[in-house]
């Protein structure tokens, strides 16, 4: 539940006495959206008392990209409330941040934003180095004044630009999204017109973007137990036998990128599109991996990805909300991704 920015901790926690004590479903409050890097302090001192009154309950605070204002070192901001406030937190560890991805360039052609992955991958690792699970906000709306110019987020989502977002974020072991947004805001001078349209308009309608958030929902669901068993290791870039882009939001700018010797089940990853492949490890030492064909779904083609496989005879596969099990043939398996499509697979022994 939302504190809200004007209400005193005091009063949340009377209406939490009033209104949610009493069902096992309140996780805890949302304290704070995108603090400011001088507000983790005050933010800092309110946890222990937080702590005491409410116990295991989530101090979940939401936090600024790279892109907002006076942001100097992304890193440093992360690691400040990660240190300072997240540390401190008895409830359920998370760290969360809000990049829209969907924009436009200095063209004026629409275009990944281009600091989304750095920003994923500095919030994925500092979230890890503290035992925190990370939570990303999809961009499941237009929004902004700004019509084409570079940087407007004034692009509806199609459903490659949902998948597309969903798992990247899953390929750096994102545990929990959230649609910005599920109920269109009120229009305003600052970001919303008439036209801009949420999963569910401003008379309480769904809208197409409902169909599309919730087929993509439903994706990562047919396989969101198995992948929650296992643990984020990193990411290993796969740059597409057919793609030419350099671009800051590319993934040859991933700063730590895994070696493909730290994949275990795979000798060699080729792909015709760049291709992000998350690796995931579970408590039985068992394999997962999460394959993206990442780019700006408007100009990105289908991705055909060649896994040669180490000992795996078998990949179960994760595809468009279905499950099959694929045979290795002569030590090689094949995917083929749509634009922003991404798979779910477990390669394994079968005997």
């Amino acid at each position: 539940v939302q504190k809200g920015t004007s209400v005193t901790f005091s009063t949340a926690y009377d209406y939490y006495d009033k209104y949610f004590k009493e069902y096992e479903s309140f996780r805890g409050f949302l304290v704070k959206d995108e603090p400011r890097l001088e507000q983790i302090d005050e933010l800092a001192d309110s946890v222990i008392g937080y702590n005491q009154r409410m116990g295991e309950k989530e101090y979940f605070v939401n936090l600024f990209p790279s892109y907002a204002p006076n942001m100097k070192d992304y890193k440093a901001y992360l690691e400040k409330y990660a240190s300072s406030v997240l540390d401190k937190t008895s409830g359920e560890k998370w760290l969360s941040m809000d990049h829209y991805a969907l924009t436009y360039n200095t063209k004026g052609e629409k275009d990944l934003a281009p600091n989304w992955l750095s920003d994923i991958e500095y919030t994925a690792e500092v979230g890890k180095a503290h035992g925190a699970k990370t939570h990303f906000f999809i961009q499941s709306m237009p929004f902004s004044f700004n019509g084409t110019a570079a940087g407007s987020r004034d692009r509806t989502p199609t459903l490659a630009d949902f998948r597309l977002q969903m798992y990247t974020y899953l390929a750096f072991g994102a545990a929990g999204m959230t649609h910005f947004c599920y109920g269109t805001p009120p229009v305003n001078d600052i970001e919303f017109n008439e036209s801009h349209l949420a999963l569910v308009d401003r008379e309480g309608k769904k809208t197409e973007l409902y169909d599309l958030a919730k087929k993509v929902n439903f994706e990562l669901l047919k396989f969101g137990k198995a992948y929650s068993s296992f643990e984020w290791q990193g990411v290993y870039p796969v740059i597409g036998s057919q793609t030419l882009t350099t671009r800051s939001s590319d993934i040859r700018n991933i700063r730590n990128p895994l070696d493909i010797s730290d994949l275990y089940e795979f000798s060699e990853i080729t792909s015709t599109r760049d291709t992000l492949v998350g690796s995931f490890i579970d408590e039985e030492s068992n394999n997962g991996y999460i394959l993206v064909n990442y780019g700006e779904t408007t100009k990105s083609i289908v991705s055909d990805v060649s896994l040669k496989c180490k000992t795996a005879n078998t990949v179960r596969v994760y595809q468009k909300g279905k499950m099959q099990e694929v045979a290795v043939k002569d030590g090689e398996v094949k995917i083929s991704l749509e634009p922003g499509e991404g798979v779910f697979i477990i390669p394994y022994v079968k005997g």
